[in-house]
């Protein structure tokens, strides 16, 4: 939850508030809604529930339902509706139970209440505008909600890799001061499903600071980078890119540079242990790039770094330089690359790139070219001729939850990307006001991530449970190319001929995905422009049969 100093936000002179677009529609209620008090409706996690949310009648029930592969976390909402003013709201899980025994334990399922936050609208020329946008999920034990207001919730069901697949059924129950309980049915099919993962490294830019500390420098507490470290691995993450750290003086010892990097340890082991790579790491920022500041050039002090890095038996880190580089530097991040590549020749380079036709502009030292939002087929076709990885650095930002899904997901599948990133994990530009995004003078948000930070630990955002969604649907994908591969390698011809429709399936899928040049719009949003939340689900459902058949044409 937010600590209590969050709650006391006000809304400051001369602000107004930016309505939701589309006006909605009004619903006649009847005896029984009226006299409950509040209906219960569901709407697809990809489409907002706003405070001023009013659903259609088709959107009224109590049932919903999910489908999961085993050991996948699969998110299912649902929202109240309050006709009167509601105190004391809370939800409660059963376990949920198969016909044939199975049971998902009530602590796998975890549900949470969306807040709507005001949050600074970003426009140029500035304006003092503000939105309450469906921000981040929080566990509370209740909440009021005013009477004619929405409030959603969101429930993040895990079905265990060793769960008996089936039909799961269970009950959330909704609890009002003075008023009957009502009950919500919740069903999960578990299908025989078990997601295999791709090679695509899937990471955030991160900085290993307190947010809620005093300076920049000042290092995040232990415990709360592991939370960060954690949370980002539940959400398919394993990879970081890390742009702001401790500073970590080095030493010099028998005409080397040496670096300690105990600042770092905590973070570096954690990630390991739990699945993560030994990240990219930044040495560009000179206030915090870890340096000896003595005679030599980048490439010896990046040898440095490294050393630390196998001194400590950690794999070889990633190593950046620049930032959106074409765009400015050019001439000193291809010297500064060359540098490095030659001091420490096994570490892979890193740069970002703004434009694709400047996808050449850092050969032959540039192992990782990261593009922007502008890459389109053409980019990445060259990159990829060239045997370079194929990297995006900047997706479509933390507001929408179809385009991070489909950014993460098909997007990345269709492109054949290796390497996925955004900016940024979290951000926090005034720190006196790291929860009061209209304080800044700013005429942009205060604070800008995928997560916010509290001294518990990070609250996800709505946009970073979509982005995992997305990175699930890779592994559907990857776990579909690959039993198309195996089923052709077999002398089966009964599987050979499954592969090949399956295979025509997602050649079909990927084919859909529109990666021409950047027009009026950026490649990677072209195609989710037109896809409605339930297209997500289809594709997704389609490749879950697909290899639902091709196991069994293997067996």
């Amino acid at each position: 939850m937010l600590p209590e100093r969050a709650e006391l936000i006000t809304i400051p002179d001369g602000f107004t508030e930016q309505l939701p677009k589309t006006p909605e529609p009004a619903t006649p209620w009847t005896a029984a809604e009226t006299g409950r008090g509040f209906v219960v409706f569901a709407r697809h996690y990809l489409e907002s529930v706003h405070l001023r949310t009013v659903p259609v009648r088709s959107e009224i029930t109590d049932q919903l339902a999910a489908f999961s592969s085993l050991g996948e976390y699969e998110p299912v909402t649902f929202s109240l509706h309050a006709l009167t003013s509601l105190q004391d709201v809370r939800i409660t899980i059963s376990e949920l139970h198969a016909d044939h025994g199975g049971v998902i334990p009530a602590s796998h399922v975890d549900v949470r209440s969306v807040r709507c936050w005001p949050k600074r609208v970003w426009k140029n020329p500035p304006v003092a505008q503000y939105r309450m946008a469906p921000w981040f999920l929080e566990q509370r034990e209740k909440i009021d909600v005013p009477a004619g207001q929405s409030q959603r919730y969101w429930a993040t069901v895990w079905a265990a890799p060793e769960a008996n697949p089936g039909l799961y059924r269970g009950t959330l129950r909704v609890s009002v001061r003075d008023r009957a309980e009502t009950k919500v049915h919740l069903q999960v099919r578990v299908l025989p499903i078990t997601l295999r993962t791709p090679p695509t490294r899937h990471g955030m830019y991160y900085h290993i600071f307190d947010p809620m500390g005093e300076t920049s420098t000042e290092p995040m507490a232990p415990e709360l980078q592991t939370r960060d470290i954690v949370n980002m691995r539940e959400h398919g993450m394993n990879t970081t890119m890390v742009m702001l750290y401790p500073l970590n003086k080095g030493s010099m010892h028998d005409g080397k540079v040496s670096y300690d990097l105990e600042s770092i340890c905590h973070f570096v082991d954690t990630g390991l242990s739990v699945g993560m790579d030994a990240g990219i790491w930044n040495t560009t920022m000179d206030p915090f790039l870890p340096r000896y500041e003595g005679p030599g050039d980048l490439g010896e002090n990046v040898r440095g770094f490294v050393d630390g890095f196998k001194k400590r038996h950690w794999p070889t880190p990633t190593i950046s330089f620049g930032d959106e580089s074409d765009a400015h530097d050019t001439w000193e991040t291809s010297t500064q690359i060359g540098l490095i590549k030659k001091a420490v020749p096994e570490a892979k380079t890193f740069t970002t790139i703004v434009y694709p036709k400047n996808s050449e502009l850092f050969e032959p030292d540039l192992d990782i070219r990261a593009f922007s939002s502008y890459l389109d087929g053409d980019g990445a076709r060259r990159t990829m001729e060239a045997g370079r990885s194929l990297w995006m650095y900047s997706g479509p930002g933390e507001w929408g939850m179809p385009a991070n899904r489909y950014y993460r997901g098909l997007w990345a599948a269709a492109l054949r990307l290796d390497g996925v990133l955004d900016w940024v994990y979290f951000s926090v530009i005034n720190r006196n006001g790291l929860y009061n995004d209209l304080e800044s003078q700013r005429s942009g948000p205060n604070h800008r991530g995928w997560v916010m930070p509290t001294p518990d630990g990070p609250l996800p955002t709505l946009t970073w449970e979509a982005m995992r969604e997305g990175i699930d649907d890779g592994r559907y994908f990857f776990t579909l190319q690959s039993l198309i591969d195996e089923a052709r390698a077999s002398s089966s011809n009964e599987a050979k001929q499954y592969a090949d429709a399956a295979q025509a399936y997602l050649d079909t899928l990927f084919a859909q995905v529109d990666t021409r040049e950047h027009g009026e719009r950026y490649p990677l949003h072209r195609t989710c422009d037109n896809m409605t939340a339930s297209d997500f689900d289809t594709f997704r459902y389609q490749v879950a049969e697909h290899i639902m058949v091709l196991q069994a044409a293997m067996r």
